[in-house]
């Protein structure tokens, strides 16, 4: 819409936004969705972290024990 039918058409053009301003709000609009997003994963990583943390500690002892008794040769042939 060109200049001059906006202000034919509307009576108070001063009231409207300009484009930089809205250029501006949409671009704290977008930051704050995205910082919002980054911290609800990082709160996401942290409640799943011991989940996830349990399995693998179960993994590395098991594989300390079966390590231990392949090097002190009590496994033979399984």
């Amino acid at each position: 819409m060109k200049a001059k039918k906006v202000t034919t058409r509307f009576k108070k053009v001063e009231a409207m936004p300009h484009i930089e301003e809205r250029k501006k709000w949409l671009g704290r609009l977008v930051a704050d969705k995205l910082l919002s997003h980054a911290q609800e994963l990082a709160v996401g990583h942290k409640r799943l972290r011991p989940a996830l943390k349990l399995p693998r500690t179960q993994m590395v002892k098991r594989h300390r024990t079966e390590r231990a008794e392949l090097g002190s040769g009590l496994i033979a042939n399984r």
